[in-house]
């Protein structure tokens, strides 16, 4: 698989989408969303990742196709934040999926080994312009029913503009449910929060690009 336009569609679904859990020392002062609801089955294609190249990080991803996961740029950088990971040998980078109610502790989990990473062509570590990456899984993954990938095909490498007034979107992943301790749920959650402007994203969140069509947490 390539990088080709319709990323530019997805980097607006994967940074809404993306609940990333880092180590707390490598955890950034600042605003943040915490809690939420559980989703259930509803996004069966958005799965946990971890650990990646061998180190204790932890993220959420879309599963694209049997194949594919995408995710964030910075979830296969080095603890400098200078380098791009190298996924290593089995176990060292997994993408757990197919949880029943998408709880992380159901025996019905399955997992897939990941066997190369394919950054942004022009995602730099340490930044967060292009902060998209792709994983290939070294063993297809397959689910009981047909809805379980994310649905991408058809995409016109176009998204629609904000409206002006505000706009609800829901957010999902399995990011944290506790600032003070930094607990994760062990499942996938949601919550639905407001658009604004970049103007007021960037007062409530200095580590937002400017340019940034939304900016994950």
């Amino acid at each position: 698989m390539v990088w080709t336009k319709k990323f530019s569609l997805l980097a607006v679904f994967i940074h809404l989408l993306l609940g990333v859990i880092e180590n707390l020392a490598e955890k950034r002062s600042g605003h943040r969303i915490i809690g939420g609801n559980a989703t259930g089955n509803k996004y069966f294609f958005i799965v946990f990742i971890g650990p990646i190249g061998g180190r204790s990080i932890y993220c959420t991803g879309l599963l694209l196709n049997p194949d594919w996961v995408l995710t964030a740029g910075h979830c296969i950088v080095n603890a400098d934040h200078d380098q791009i990971l190298t996924p290593g040998g089995s176990g060292s980078s997994v993408v757990r999926y197919a949880c029943s109610d998408q709880d992380l502790s159901s025996s019905s989990c399955r997992t897939a080994d990941v066997n190369s990473f394919v950054p942004h062509p022009c995602f730099v570590p340490g930044g967060s312009d292009y902060d998209l990456a792709l994983m290939h899984l070294a063993s297809p993954a397959s689910f009981s029913d047909s809805k379980s990938f994310a649905l991408i095909d058809g995409i016109n490498v176009s998204a629609p503009s904000v409206p002006s007034h505000v706009l609800a979107v829901t957010l999902s992943g399995f990011g944290y449910t506790d600032s003070a301790t930094s607990a994760f749920p062990g499942r996938l959650m949601e919550v639905d929060v407001t658009t604004a402007t970049g103007d007021v994203c960037a007062l409530a969140n200095p580590f937002a690009a400017a340019d940034a069509a939304a900016a994950g947490g």
